[in-house]
């Protein structure tokens, strides 16, 4: 019975290396393939780019090293998926009212009529999903036996994609990888995160084509 135990935490030890390893040698051709793909300057062009370089490496990924790279729905996801956007949301809000973000947001043509900025937030939502699950999942979530140092691993790279948006959205970008990469560690889930940040460029998106709701910044 030992020896089955033992080779069973053996496997699993090595599973989760292999994993590890794959997912770490994914972020020079993902950055390789963001850098080489022109930029794109219609929602569905980001889309597909998103999807490709985003969803289709995991893809790959999944079938070289199979594991759960953060799905996971429980009461403790639910929770704090609600604390998380109910935090996040009035964030956007604020940040809306800034002239040098009103100034390139939204990054993609809609209007407020509801069958434009249903389409515009449905586009936002598949970009999350792709960018969430590379960059909360298998790059925090997927490397979790890391520990805690797990939470870093996605940073330069997340940061680095968000270079061309100017220094404003850089920061807040290292900003908000920490903090949403502690919260997909800690519930083991990128559900709380794609909510979240859905939720937030939708909302910021909605209060740019609004007048400002904190004039004064």
């Amino acid at each position: 019975m030992l020896p089955r135990i033992h080779s069973y935490l053996g496997w699993r030890t090595l599973a989760r290396s292999r994993f590890a390893l794959v997912a770490l040698a994914t972020i020079p051709v993902v950055a390789v393939g963001w850098t080489a793909w022109p930029p794109p300057y219609q929602l569905d062009e980001r889309v597909l780019r998103d999807a490709t370089l985003y969803l289709l490496v995991p893809g790959v990924l999944l079938v070289l090293a199979p594991r759960r790279v953060g799905f996971t729905v429980d009461r403790d996801t639910l929770w704090a998926t609600a604390l998380l956007t109910l935090v996040v949301a009035p964030l956007y809000v604020v940040a809306a009212s800034i002239p040098s973000v009103r100034a390139i947001y939204p990054l993609w043509d809609t209007s407020l009529a509801v069958p434009d900025f249903l389409v515009h937030t449905l586009g936002i939502v598949a970009v999350v999903t792709a960018v969430e699950t590379y960059f909360r999942g298998v790059l925090c979530v997927g490397v979790r036996q890391f520990g805690p140092a797990s939470v870093l691993v996605h940073l330069p790279l997340y940061v680095y994609v968000h270079l061309p948006h100017g220094l404003l959205e850089t920061a807040v970008s290292a900003l908000t990888g920490l903090f949403f990469g502690t919260v997909a560690y800690r519930t083991n889930s990128v559900v709380p995160t794609i909510t979240a940040h859905a939720v937030g460029l939708a909302t910021l998106d909605l209060f740019v084509l609004l007048p400002p709701v904190v004039p004064w910044l």
